[in-house]
């Protein structure tokens, strides 16, 4: 998947007023390292421990070892996510092992 920008996840999860500002009442995720935290990882992690979707998609670690994202920055701000999974099809599992990411 390609790189996602924080500010439209940020969006996307329904934290944006009209304006494209930080609503009141989420004012919390406006530092980008809390959103990662409680929207970008804790999602990834439930999602990779769910028996249903543990069947059907593959979270892969980056290379700090967390699992299913990389975080893009210019500088030390943080601007988009990639997302690190693959879908997973019927038989093709041990394929999926074989391959180094």
């Amino acid at each position: 998947m390609h790189p996602q920008n924080i500010t439209e996840l940020k969006g996307m999860f329904g934290l944006l007023n009209e304006a494209g500002k930080i609503r009141a009442d989420t004012a919390s995720f406006k530092n980008n390292s809390v959103f990662i935290k409680r929207c970008i990882r804790q999602s990834i992690n439930d999602l990779a421990k769910h028996p249903k979707i543990r069947k059907e998609l593959l979270f892969i670690e980056n290379n700090k070892g967390e699992l299913g994202f990389e975080l893009i920055k210019k500088g030390r701000s943080i601007i988009g996510v990639k997302f690190l999974f693959h879908w997973v099809n019927s038989g093709k599992l041990d394929e999926l092992n074989l391959h180094d990411y």
